[in-house]
């Protein structure tokens, strides 16, 4: 009888021990929630519906409060969007997914479905309504460096002759109210028929787009005005690569594509 109740303690006490502990377990493990960084996302997409649009861009400010997580966007490399126009989202959490809504920009509705950690994710997006409605197609986001610093280009003339362009950036720290990380600094160029100086008088960064408007400074005392819209390759060996061109000046209506590396 004794042996009977002794094994039925000890057995008593195996359940406690290794059931409660076992509970504690699922409890943690479902307890864990997806946690991203608050800062500059970049979001590559490839549409599945519209693959002869290639991929286009989604970037700007993201942050997470809790469960909820809010910012503001902006599309490139899109024919339905704006790379200046500002495209609110907000969401929450739930478990391991982000899930995330836009208001509507021109009748059009981005929905995007994420799973990731602090400082990447993985997705699928779809559209509805206006230019963009029916796309839909998976997303790759991650956070980005800043590009403070020298970025040095060389562009090729029609003449086969070289002119060489230095862009000196200064990236802010914090997001403005457009969800976009402020640019500011000057260009020098050497060789060039279009300018010799410049000095950037708006520009941002959001995600990985790139966007730089200048005043440039002729050899002749004109001036001139110059736009750079591109995205930028991180990495190892991180690039700016963005079609520019002039809207003003000598070299008005003139246009390109520039790489820029540090």
């Amino acid at each position: 009888m004794r042996k009977l109740i002794s094994g039925v303690s000890v057995a008593f006490l195996l359940l406690m021990l290794f059931g409660c502990g076992a509970a504690n377990l699922n409890s943690s493990l479902n307890s864990q929630q997806m946690s991203i960084a608050s800062g500059n996302w970049s979001f590559g997409a490839s549409s599945s519906t519209r693959p002869g649009t290639g991929q286009f861009l989604i970037g700007g400010h993201l942050e997470q409060h809790d469960h909820t997580v809010s910012g503001i966007l902006h599309v490139a490399s899109s024919r339905c969007f704006n790379v200046d126009k500002d495209v609110a989202v907000s969401g929450t959490i739930e478990g391991d997914t982000l899930s995330l809504t836009s208001l509507p920009i021109k009748g059009q509705t981005l929905r995007a479905s994420l799973i990731g950690h602090d400082s990447s994710m993985v997705g699928s997006y779809s559209f509805t309504g206006g230019c963009s409605n029916g796309d839909e197609g998976s997303l790759t986001a991650n956070l980005m460096p800043t590009i403070s610093g020298m970025w040095n280009a060389l562009d090729e003339h029609a003449d086969k002759s070289v002119s060489s362009v230095s862009l000196a950036l200064a990236q802010s720290d914090n997001a403005n109210g457009h969800g976009v990380y402020p640019l500011s600094g000057t260009l020098t160029s050497l060789g060039s028929q279009c300018q010799i100086s410049g000095r950037i008088t708006s520009g941002y960064l959001a995600g990985s787009i790139v966007v730089i408007n200048s005043v440039t400074q002729e050899s002749s005392g004109g001036t001139g005005a110059m736009r750079i819209e591109g995205d930028l390759a991180a990495g190892i060996k991180p690039s700016i690569t963005g079609a520019f061109s002039y809207s003003a000046g000598a070299c008005r209506d003139q246009a390109g594509v520039l790489t820029f590396t540090p």
